[in-house]
């Protein structure tokens, strides 16, 4: 059977797209280091993705953080149930080191793998609630700063069901990453986060409405996602620091987003805070989910 050319070149970009993920050493511009590259393969999965429920403990371990530098970690009061860990590969480039990769959901972390269902996932939770009465789900790590140690960084990507947004959707699913400040607020509709270095050169949170490239090739649960972002801050070796990972739903409760998160590293190299997407926008086409 002869296939035309237009969809054999989708065909082409997509295979392409789905094999391509660089290694958790890359590195490059914006002081964040130096180096190369390489594609990885990362099989799409055949069948539902396997997500174990998890404490705070072993949220930290599946982001491969290092036991010996761990104090303690806490899930400051958030329902267990936006929390798990899988060693599954889904999410297009999950799991990034160590073999597991940990998941914050402001529904049901259980259902945030493949095949994505109907209507997306969805489920209210109990536990923390922003002054939007939206879910909050929250990881608090203590962490002892080795001496030699200049940056902190890790990977994640931000999955929701408000992408694609429809035309008068008001909601705004937003994750932070936080230094040494738990305080979140809302204001005019946008969450306020001091502290929070997940953010890009113009200072904009990574949420639904943040101007972020999307794809809706998600391999999750959900109808649309960022890039792959690696995200630094400063930090002083010998010191003690809290992180707070935290996501949360705005404007709407019932439509759900997760963030999957691994690969935590120190850096002895100095780097300034913010975001790298780690994927070159070559790879990352906006094509609907077969």
């Amino acid at each position: 059977m002869r296939i035309a050319a237009k969809s054999l070149l989708l065909i082409m970009i997509t295979a392409l797209y789905l094999t391509v993920s660089l290694p958790a050493s890359a590195v490059s511009v914006q002081g964040r280091g130096s180096g190369t590259t390489q594609a990885e393969s990362n099989p799409a999965p055949a069948g539902p993705a396997t997500i174990s429920p998890a404490d705070a403990d072993q949220l930290a371990a599946a982001m491969n953080v290092p036991g010996a530098d761990l104090n303690w970690a806490d899930l400051m009061g958030s329902d267990t149930d936006g929390v798990g860990v899988s060693n599954a590969p889904f999410a297009n480039w999950f799991p990034r080191a160590g073999g597991t990769f940990a998941i914050l959901s402001t529904g049901l972390a259980a259902n945030a793998g493949p095949p994505k269902p109907p209507t997306g996932p969805s489920g209210k939770l109990t536990g923390l609630f922003n002054n939007d009465l939206g879910d909050v789900v929250r990881l608090q790590l203590n962490l002892h700063v080795p001496n030699n140690v200049k940056c902190l960084s890790f990977d994640f990507a931000f999955h929701s069901t408000e992408f694609p947004q429809p035309s008068g959707t008001i909601g705004n699913d937003t994750f932070t990453a936080q230094l040494d400040d738990d305080a979140l607020s809302i204001i005019d509709g946008v969450v306020v986060a001091p502290g929070n270095f997940a953010v890009d050169g113009a200072g904009n949170n990574v949420s639904v409405k943040g101007g972020f490239s999307i794809t809706t090739f998600t391999q999750s649960a959900y109808y649309g996602a960022t890039s792959l972002f690696q995200a630094s801050t400063p930090v002083t070796g010998g010191s003690t620091i809290n992180l707070y990972l935290s996501i949360q739903d705005l404007k709407d409760d019932e439509i759900d987003s997760a963030v999957f998160l691994d690969n935590f590293r120190w850096s002895t190299q100095a780097c300034q805070p913010g975001l790298k997407d780690l994927i070159s926008t070559v790879y990352l086409p906006l094509m609907a989910q077969p």
